[in-house]
């Protein structure tokens, strides 16, 4: 894979995650890092999932900068287009987000609504479906294509389920 596995390891143990029955529930791991650095933003969006921004962290976001380089070619790739007309592509979040056991699945929603964006999910361990796993529905990245007309962008979106 891009991820080297030591990479993953090492990103787990710089957030406080645990291995095995030393793995720490959501609460735990927001504790541990606000320990670390008391400006993480968290929040609760359904129950037993924790999601906390990293991004611009000075103690926790070096941690992901493995993942983060092996994530640019990726990235780079799919926003040429863009670099090529001159426009910046950044990051523009990174989240952690821990799942307890039976955690409540998260509802549909969007990303990236303001825009061309790309979301990248590392799983961090397994992800069992009591955990409730990620699912994407393809096709719904058409949606927010400005670009486009509403009647072409719910066509191309129907197309691809």
């Amino acid at each position: 894979g891009a991820i080297a596995p030591e990479d993953v390891t090492a990103l787990r143990e710089s957030m406080g995650l645990g291995n095995g029955k030393g793995a720490r529930r959501a609460t735990e791991v927001g504790q541990w890092l606000l320990q670390r650095d008391p400006n993480v933003g968290m929040g609760r969006y359904t129950f037993g999932r924790l999601h906390c921004l990293l991004r611009g962290s000075p103690e926790l976001e070096p941690h992901a900068m493995a993942v983060h380089a092996a994530l640019a070619p990726l990235v780079h790739s799919f926003f040429r287009k863009e670099e090529a007309a001159g426009r910046r592509v950044f990051l523009s979040e990174a989240q952690l987000i821990v799942a307890d056991p039976c955690a409540e699945g998260q509802g549909w929603h969007l990303e990236n609504a303001g825009g061309p964006g790309l979301t990248v999910f590392v799983p961090l361990s397994n992800i069992a479906a009591d955990r409730g796993p990620q699912s994407v529905l393809p096709g719904t990245h058409h949606l927010s294509d400005g670009s486009l007309g509403l009647r072409e962008r719910l066509r191309l979106c129907l197309k691809a389920l």
